[in-house]
């Protein structure tokens, strides 16, 4: 349908609303005009796809399962270019404008209150080139054509409850968690991800059961102060159980002017905030669960110089009483929260370091404090606050800062610190030098705060260093010259990377909290495990002379490199090496610590030159502390307790094929497996692995220190984006990492028993027994000699391994009884192996190079007492011979009830297609599509995106799970055939969903 509404409402004009304004000024006058000169778009830019376009393999179209619709669709608008004079997408960047005026794509959502200014559509005549056009509180979706683009189309998130078991002594499952980061490697606007990318290396979060909370960073002052978070990142985040937050920045530091917030602060008759309503309006549209509030709009300058935060208070009021009174659930959900580069903190006699840090947590669903923040002063605070959940507050660590993933202690940010014999330290500033001088502390009870992680690009930084080094070797541009290794091939490498760096934040250096030096450094003494402690039996640091005798002659300290490491809550505080400061190309810590780069002699020249680490250093990097944690090298999972979406209030079956919404294939569900097409698209992401890292020499029983992790070398869990189940990846077992971002296989020994910890759960046993469990595995060999993947499937996976079930029970006791007051967690979790009989192995129906693994827990005897809750689920393997270079896949995991309804061969069909929009260039069309779906949708899961060729074949274009969506930068054709493909989650080939096709074209001349 055309919209009639136009973009400008320009009140001082009086001729009316028209494309060409009259006015005396010389100049353009014209919107038309101006986007008539815009070049062409280069969807290989930044703003696009950030990547070459490559040719997609068709496919045959299926006689009955391909409907060809008789009838031409036309467009509602085709064009040259995107006319903002008759069409209206709200407020767009600059950049934005740009992108879409000569292309029709939707983008991102960011507004600045007051709206556009002509200038910015290329208006130059003086006397509207500085008009105000759309103001924020104009915006309804009705009258925004990109709005329904950035609308999440899972609601809420998913409930979640932690893991019936801690995993690690020292987790507390009170504490809350948070993740302040960019959305996107291309953060900005322009560059919005919501109808996917062609191009596998995008910003991915591996680890969602560590975060409650997720907010999307961006925005700015010549931006935009407001910024909806991307729509693909708010489902994946859903899925898993994550609240999503949109951004509100007020940067006073850098621009920032009371007449950029005219229209922020503008009142009703009532004096009544009227962007309090608009903010909950556009919260509910777009399926978000609140805002989060950065107010630095003063700068450095006194309150009220450019923005009053009593302001805001008042409007969060006004916000919190419409939502109290609301029945809209989109609406009662939604929440504030409040920073403002201060801290809550009170002094003793009850009075607040800062009025606005004590008003404004009054009016806070969430409060974040700034960085720096000593947790002891948490205390005072709930002295005089004592109706506040201090588990609501948070403190922040930048991550971002040199070396902070995996060797820092959270505990630092969340615990009060004092010193080894227990007493108090006699003020933050002793406790802030103690903790930067080696970190010399014992931290005391249980977290008074939660954390919050501050990171600008996330893991996708360090894979994108790690693939520059890469870049640097000989075998690596060997396999360039020979074309084995094409861009989307280099990608999955960076991508692989920011998966392993995004374990380390929350499990640990190493991959998980408990363990040994040797098991960290393959050079480390296995002889000497245990005894690199830096602690006496008192408590109390060894000397330098004490420790010395257990490194290896490699590890002893150089003169020339002493150097007294500290931290600080904002990152290394000291020189790296020979007193230099790590440059760009030396700085990721995962780089210099972990066995992910192929060992070729470049790298290692590298590695070597730079990882002469200093005695002190060693110490800091394999130091552990009485319950078996890495004191100087750990993650979140050392204080926050891993969350599940599978517990009592868990209503649907669970699948999941463990989808981080990107690869380099993708197995449709057809099993047609689409090769050179690098993809990324979050709304196509699944629950993700509760720990795919926890990898154990499993010797039965009951869980205890004796129950080792594996080496990180030797077998870990990694994603394998070269054997997908469905969609574009797996999990797999393996031992590190190609150039090309394939998993090299492990070795075994026979008989050696290898626990692979999968998911978590809450589930009580009653909630068990109608439950059908199910693994999609299989085997592959792949070794390391050619760099690249030269995988083969092992044909016959059950001669080379016993495969079992492993259900763990929640069983723990809590230990008040040391000195430091710290809550423990003792006797972790019995578990229990299942096998066969009771565990069904078979050809797997949708693919017979997969085996279905399943136990039926109605048909069985549940293992798990009649008072404990399920609290993980796993795999047992054990060689039957000495296996070489295995790649263990996981494909799929399931949990449904046992008896399945019988599908209908008709689920459901395509209506209603229609285009708002088609912008014809010189060579190119790209149109914005939409459609009906009539059936049942409690089965679909998403949609296909075709063209049809010339030679009547489809060419996949992209996935969504919307209803509309956006092809671009298709070959010129005079009718634009577009096929769309409903994919169902309870899937067989016995319903098969069908592809309609439909032919889009102009509206004839004398079209009425």
């Amino acid at each position: 349908m055309k919209k009639t509404f136009p973009i400008f409402i320009l009140s001082v004009l009086i001729f009316g609303i028209t494309a060409n304004f009259v006015v005396v000024n010389i100049g353009n006058t014209s919107i038309r005009r101006y986007l008539e000169t815009l070049p062409d778009f280069d969807w290989s830019s930044v703003n696009g796809d950030r990547a070459p376009d490559i040719k997609i393999k068709p496919i045959d179209l299926k006689n009955n399962h391909d409907v060809v619709n008789q009838n031409t669709i036309y467009a509602d608008a085709w064009d040259s270019v995107f006319d903002y004079t008759n069409f209206h997408t709200g407020y767009q960047y600059v950049d934005s404008i740009k992108k879409q005026a000569v292309t029709g794509a939707p983008t991102g959502k960011l507004f600045q209150p007051n709206g556009n200014i002509g200038l910015d559509f290329g208006l130059t005549s003086r006397a509207i080139k500085f008009q105000e056009l759309n103001s924020f509180l104009t915006w309804n979706p009705k009258n925004d054509m990109d709005a329904k683009y950035n609308v999440a189309t899972i609601a809420n998130a998913v409930t979640s409850k932690r893991v019936a078991a801690p995993w690690a002594a020292s987790q507390n499952p009170k504490v809350l968690s948070k993740y302040l980061s960019d959305s996107n490697i291309q953060n900005r606007v322009p560059a919005t991800t919501n109808i996917g990318l062609k191009n596998n290396f995008e910003t991915s979060f591996a680890n969602l059961q560590y975060t409650d909370y997720m907010v999307g960073w961006g925005g700015s002052w010549f931006e935009g102060l407001i910024k909806l978070p991307p729509a693909d990142l708010v489902e994946e985040s859903h899925k898993n159980g994550i609240k999503v937050f949109g951004n509100i920045f007020l940067d006073g530091y850098h621009g920032l002017s009371k007449k950029l917030l005219r229209d922020f602060l503008k009142k009703d008759s009532s004096g009544n905030y009227l962007i309090a309503q608009i903010l909950i309006n556009m919260a509910a549209y777009m399926n978000l669960d609140g805002w989060f509030w950065n107010n630095e709009a003063n700068g450095g300058l006194p309150n009220g110089s450019i923005l009053d935060y009593r302001e805001l208070k008042i409007i969060f009021k006004q916000m919190n009483e419409i939502i109290k009174k609301s029945k809209d659930p989109k609406v009662q959900k939604l929440q504030n929260e409040y920073y403002a580069n201060l801290n809550l903190q009170y002094n003793t006699a009850g009075r607040p370091y800062y009025q606005e840090a004590a008003d404004m947590v009054r009016v806070s669903s969430l409060y974040q404090q700034t960085f720096g923040f000593d947790p002891y002063e948490m205390k005072n605070v709930m002295n005089f606050i004592p109706h506040l959940d201090p588990y609501k507050v948070f403190s922040i660590l930048e991550v971002g800062g040199v070396g902070l993933r995996g060797i820092f202690d959270t505990r630092t940010i969340t615990n009060e610190a004092r010193n080894y014999d227990g007493k108090e330290f006699n003020n933050s500033s002793d406790r802030t030098n103690a903790l930067n001088q080696n970190n010399q502390v014992k931290f005391w009870g249980d977290p008074l705060i939660s954390p919050t992680f501050f990171e600008g690009g996330g893991g996708s930084n360090y894979g994108q260093e790690a693939l520059d080094i890469m870049k640097q070797t000989s075998e690596y541009q060997e396999a360039k010259a020979k074309g084995l290794l094409p861009w989307w091939k280099e990608n999955m490498y960076a991508q692989q990377v920011a998966a392993i760096s995004d374990d380390l934040l929350y499990t640990g250096r190493n991959r998980f909290v408990r363990g040994y030096a040797w098991e960290a450094d393959p050079q480390y003494d296995e002889t000497q495990k245990g005894k690199i402690s830096w602690l006496n039996a008192d408590g109390t640091p060894k000397s330098d002379e004490e420790l010395e005798q257990f490194q290896p002659n490699d590890w002893k300290i150089n003169s020339q490199l002493k150097s007294d490491y500290g931290m600080s809550n904002n990152g290394w505080n000291s020189q790296w090496v020979n007193g230099e400061w790590p440059n760009e190309s030396k700085r990721a810590a995962i780089i210099k610590t972990l066995d992910v780069l192929p060992t070729f002699q470049k790298v290692e020249d590298w590695k070597n030159g730079n990882n002469k680490l200093s005695l002190k250093q060693r110490q800091w990097f394999f130091s552990k502390d009485k319950d078996g944690n890495y004191i100087y090298s750990s993650g979140e999972a050392n204080s926050r307790q891993e969350s599940t979406i599978i517990n009592n209030e868990m209503n649907d079956d669970l699948v999941t094929n463990f989808s981080t919404g990107n690869g380099i294939y993708f197995k449709d569900f057809e099993g047609n497996l689409i090769e050179q097409y690098p993809w990324s698209n979050r709304r196509l992401a699944d629950v993700q692995p509760t720990y795919k890292w926890d990898v154990k020499q499993f010797k039965g029983g009951v869980y205890n220190s004796d129950l080792q992790n594996f080496a990180q070398n030797q077998i870990s869990g990694f994603y394998d984006y070269y054997h997908p189940y469905k969609k574009g990846n797996s999990i797999s077992l393996g031992k590190k990492i190609n150039m090309d971002g394939s998993v090299v296989g492990f070795d075994a020994k026979k008989d050696q028993r290898i626990l692979w910890n999968i998911m978590g759960a809450n589930l009580d046993k009653t909630k068990m027994n109608d439950k059908k469990i199910s693994f999609k595995v299989q085997g592959n060999i792949s070794d390391q000699s050619t760099k690249l993947d030269n995988s083969q499937h092992i044909q016959d996976l059950q001669d080379m391994f016993d495969i079992g079930v492993v259900l763990s029970d929640g069983s723990f006791t809590e230990d008040h009884t040391e000195t430091d007051r710290l809550t423990r967690y003792k006797n972790l979790s019995k578990f229990y192996e299942l096998k066969k009989p009771d565990v069904s192995i078979t050809k797997d129906k949708f693919d017979s190079n997969w085996l279905d693994v399943s136990l039926d827990l109605s048909q069985v005897t549940n293992p798990i007492s009649d008072n404990q809750k399920l609290s993980k689920i796993g795999l047992v393997l054990t060689p039957k011979q000495d296996v070489q270079n295995v790649v263990f896949n996981l494909g799929e995991f399931s949990i449904t009830k046992s008896l399945q309804p019988i599908l209908s061969e008709t689920l459901g069909r395509i209506s209603s297609f229609n285009s708002e929009y088609v912008v014809e260039r010189q060579n190119t069309l790209n149109a914005r599509i939409g459609w009906t779906f009539e059936g049942d949708r409690t089965n679909l899961d998403y949609y296909e995106i075709y063209a049809i060729d010339a030679d009547n074949k489809k060419i996949r274009l992209g996935e969504t799970t919307q209803e509309i969506y956006y092809v671009k930068n298709l070959p010129f054709n005079s009718n634009l055939k577009i096929g769309i493909k409903p994919i169902y989650k309870n899937y067989d080939n016995k319903v098969l969903g069908e592809t309609y096709i439909y032919a889009i074209s102009k509206k004839p001349k004398n079209w009425e």
